[in-house]
């Protein structure tokens, strides 16, 4: 194995995308069987992604999908023995391949290649609440609500909470973040 790297543009990846994993090889290479690469994920689960594509020549794909729950600040695989060949795996003369991967982290490795960051966490509005005093309220009085997120959310547009106020319902707009995680509307 010379080098891993991938197609896919540096960033952020959010839950569903396809990002190719390439590894290079020195000459051509020979698939039989289903070959695995292993990819660090925060947390306790990595993921194991199949082969894709690339047997007759020297580099080989395996697309991975961004899964629920996957992150990663700087995608790599696991370690050096991350390419798990589970048949064989030869050039054209039927020599075995050295499946060893350079160490995650250093010159050849998938994220010494790219900046590729994995997000597959959705995010969840973990509660709403106001800042205003509890208490009557005519029309045309102020009433500001604050939506709680479980990460940071960065909005566009003119997002808008309708309110159940008894016989017609009132709806209230975006205005700002009060912080990353804490939007008010109003």
């Amino acid at each position: 194995v010379q080098f891993v790297t991938s197609t896919s543009d540096d960033g952020r990846k959010k839950l569903g995308t396809v990002v190719p994993i390439l590894v290079d090889f020195t000459e051509n290479i020979f698939v039989k069987g289903t070959p695995t690469l292993t990819l660090e994920m925060a947390g306790n689960t990595d993921a194991v992604v199949n082969y894709t594509s690339g047997s007759g020549n020297d580099t080989l794909v395996f697309n991975y999908t961004v899964a629920a729950g996957n992150l990663s600040a700087d995608l790599d695989y696991v370690a050096t023995t991350s390419l798990v060949v589970d048949t064989s795996m030869l050039d054209i003369a039927g020599n075995a391949l050295v499946t060893a991967l350079a160490t995650p982290g250093e010159a050849n490795s998938l994220s010494a290649n790219k900046a590729i960051i994995i997000d597959g966490v959705v995010p969840s509005i973990d509660s709403v609440s106001t800042t205003t005093v509890d208490g009557y309220y005519n029309e045309g009085d102020s009433l500001d609500i604050v939506v709680f997120s479980s990460e940071a959310l960065v909005v566009t547009g003119t997002p808008k909470i309708t309110l159940e106020t008894g016989e017609s319902d009132a709806s209230v707009t975006f205005k700002s973040n009060l912080n990353s995680q804490q939007l008010l509307y109003g």
